[in-house]
């Protein structure tokens, strides 16, 4: 294990960020001892350190006991933070992306998104808590989220044999759900290709399966940044809403087209006009 981290550290992209996420990692694993902390990622990954083996000698295949009862090294901790906070930056990024694509692409929805920030913030600098219960804007954000949900499908693996709709899915199958395509399923989300946030009011949710929205997964391996990345996002929303408006121009790509991989991603990147409100 203690290879595949060098390694990973040592790759390009992360190049210069190894002291940094190591002297981060280390100094709030110092400070764990000496005050008290709020439940977060650290904690989460190192709450049972202190029953466990740390060496790095007891690495063994994963679903074995001993694989689960090892703690993670102060590397490992330090890598998985790295990936963690990438992660979680290049997905609000897009989310962020096609959110300023469809404000520009259906101006009323825009005007109503900023007549609730007008009314509810002005210019006053957005909170936690009242971004958070701006219910038009957690609309919006959902049906973005629903047409363009940064990770394409999810992955999950049959833990015993599931018969559903006369189709067999033995136990170890590996099972990948279309999350695009599911988002886009007529028999949950009726003139699919719409953008229509009213589709998120409390009265369509209760009509709807609940699996049929997965932007964030669901169940013990539902992402667990998804209450950092809705925040994030809002707040960049309601920061641009307050001062700017999106246009579409020349060069804005409808549709837009998709690169092909994993994250929903522009080909051509999204380009619009901004103008000062």
């Amino acid at each position: 294990m203690k290879s595949i981290m060098t390694a990973l550290f040592e790759t390009p992209q992360f190049g210069g960020t190894e002291h940094f996420f190591k002297k981060v990692v280390s100094d709030i694993l110092k400070d764990r001892n000496s005050s008290k902390i709020h439940r977060d990622f650290i904690q989460i990954v190192t709450e049972d350190s202190s029953t466990t083996d740390k060496s790095e000698d007891t690495e063994a295949p994963q679903g074995s006991s001993r694989f689960h009862s090892r703690a993670l090294t102060e590397d490992e901790i330090a890598v998985n933070s790295l990936i963690f906070f990438s992660a979680g930056f290049d997905t609000t990024s897009i989310s962020v992306s096609f959110s300023s694509y469809c404000l520009a692409r259906y101006p009323d929805i825009q005007n109503k998104l900023i007549q609730e920030i007008d009314n509810t913030l002005g210019k006053e600098i957005p909170t936690h808590d009242v971004v958070m219960k701006m219910e038009y804007l957690d609309l919006f954000v959902s049906e973005v989220l629903r047409l363009y949900a940064p990770s394409t499908r999810i992955f999950r693996e049959a833990r015993e044999d599931v018969s559903i709709n006369s189709w067999l899915i033995p136990k170890d199958a590996d099972v990948t759900v279309c999350v695009y395509a599911l988002h886009r399923d007529p028999e949950y989300w009726p003139d699919p290709e719409t953008f229509d946030p009213e589709r998120f009011t409390e009265e369509n949710k209760a009509k709807r399966h609940p699996y049929a929205y997965l932007p964030f997964g669901i169940g013990p391996r539902i992402c667990v940044g998804m209450r950092l990345a809705l925040l994030e996002t809002k707040m960049a929303i309601v920061y641009m809403l307050q001062n700017f408006k999106f246009v579409t121009c020349d060069e804005t790509e409808i549709p837009v087209i998709f690169e092909k991989g994993f994250l929903l991603r522009a080909e051509n990147g999204i380009k619009l006009k901004v103008t000062q409100r």
